[in-house]
Parts: structure tokens; C-alpha cells; sequence
């Protein structure tokens, strides 16, 4: 099985993007379980302006970096959607899924590399929704941005949230502008699935309403993302 993984930039500096550690750290711990699945990894070229040390990730037997040229500015990668560069991945390599953190470009995803009408041998998409553009933000609200993010939701194959918050935040802007019969079909179609711990003593057992160790959930955005502090 190959997976191809649309990731997103927010960070010049890759090694600290907490997408790059989300979606590597899932890849190194699907190997062990999965060694059969190869990953085909877009990743910014060397002409994009991105840092990034060698980490040991592409030294993995099953991952391949496939090099794109990416604007470093966070809004305009996240609508850059080279179609000629999408079609030669196409036609390049036959995967059988995609794994987007971009649901903006998901929609194109979707349509690209199409030689007839049938769905057949077509890719399954799976749009990763880790962040939503959402007007109580603390940044100027996006209307292109999060009008793409719904078109997205809407022609994926499957939509992943990884928090209530997250959805909740999704399902709001999905109100104000897709239709309600639009809106039944992604709800369909997505799910929730949060995200782990990378020590597994760090595991919450479920049964036990306490823990020996207490467990303190930091998101290091809670300042400037959510106006707490």
C-alpha cells in the first residue's frame, strides 16, 4: 500500500513545525506496525527557503521525499496548488491513499490526475483537520482560506478532527455557508480521533477515575491562539 502525505507548512523552520512532528512521529510508529505501507512524503525543495537538520525521518526504508517548490508564507502555501506538478505525481506513482493536512488543496487533490469520468482506481483522500480558521481567532479570519477547507471536507473521502473543540469550530463556519444537505454528507463522513501520547506511561487508563502521576494536557498556543492568559 503506498499513502501519499499533503502536509502543511507553518514554520520556516520544519523541525519545529508541530505538523512535521504530527504527521513523522505517526509515520515512524505506522512502520513498526505496518511495514508493508510506503509513505510518499511531499516536502518543500531546496529553493524554498525552509531550514531543516536531518532528523533520520527519510532514512526510513519506507519513505520517500518527493521535493516541491513551496511559497514560505503560511497563506500562500496553503492555497499553492502547482497542477502541473500534481499531474506528474500521478503519473509518477500509483498510491492508493492520500493523507492531506492541507483540506484546502484537497478538493484539487481529488480531481487531479483524472483520465476518465469512472471512479475507478481513483485514490482515497483523507482530509487531517488539525486547524480550522474560525473568527474567534486572534488573526484577521481568512474567508478564502476557510471557504477551501469546506470544499475540501465536502470532495474528501473522510474527514479527521482530532478534538470536540476542533469540530465544533469547523461545524460553525460549515453553518454559515454550505447548505444544509452539504453539510449531512461531511458530517457522514467524519470522524473523530484524538490524538496520543508518544510515552506510553503516559497512557490515561480509562477504568480508574485518578492517576498515580497526575497528567497535565500543555497546548502552547492556549496565549496568543485562544486568548487565555
Amino acid at each position: 500500500m503506498f499513502v501519499f502525505v499533503q502536509s502543511m507548512w507553518s514554520k520556516s523552520e520544519i523541525n519545529a513545525d508541530s505538523n512535521y512532528v504530527v504527521w513523522s512521529q505517526f509515520v515512524k510508529a505506522a512502520s513498526k506496525l505496518r511495514p508493508d505501507v510506503h509513505w510518499l512524503v511531499m516536502f518543500p525543495d531546496d529553493k524554498s527557503g525552509f531550514k531543516y537538520e536531518n532528523d533520520g525521518f527519510f532514512s526510513l526504508p519506507n519513505v520517500t521525499r518527493i521535493p516541491q517548490r513551496v511559497p514560505i508564507r503560511r497563506t500562500a502555501n496553503a492555497v499553492n496548488f502547482p497542477a502541473e506538478w500534481y499531474e506528474k505525481l500521478f503519473r509518477s506513482y500509483a498510491f492508493d491513499a492520500v493523507w492531506s493536512h492541507l483540506p484546502e488543496v484537497s478538493a484539487q487533490i481529488k480531481a487531479s490526475g483524472r483520465t476518465t469520468r469512472e471512479d475507478i482506481s481513483k485514490p482515497t483522500v483523507v482530509s487531517q483537520h488539525n486547524y480550522v480558521v474560525h473568527r474567534s481567532l486572534p488573526y484577521e479570519f481568512h474567508g478564502h482560506l476557510a471557504f477551501m477547507e469546506l470544499m475540501g471536507a465536502a470532495c474528501s473521502d473522510a474527514n479527521v478532527f482530532n478534538t470536540e473543540h476542533c469540530k465544533s469550530m469547523f461545524d460553525d463556519i460549515a453553518n454559515e455557508h454550505i447548505v444544509p444537505n452539504i453539510r449531512k454528507q461531511i458530517e457522514a463522513k467524519s470522524y473523530l480521533i484524538p490524538y496520543g501520547t508518544l510515552e506510553p506511561e503516559l497512557g490515561i487508563d480509562k477504568k480508574r477515575k485518578d492517576n498515580k502521576v497526575p497528567i497535565i494536557a500543555y497546548n502552547h498556543r492556549l496565549l496568543t491562539h485562544k486568548r487565555y492568559g
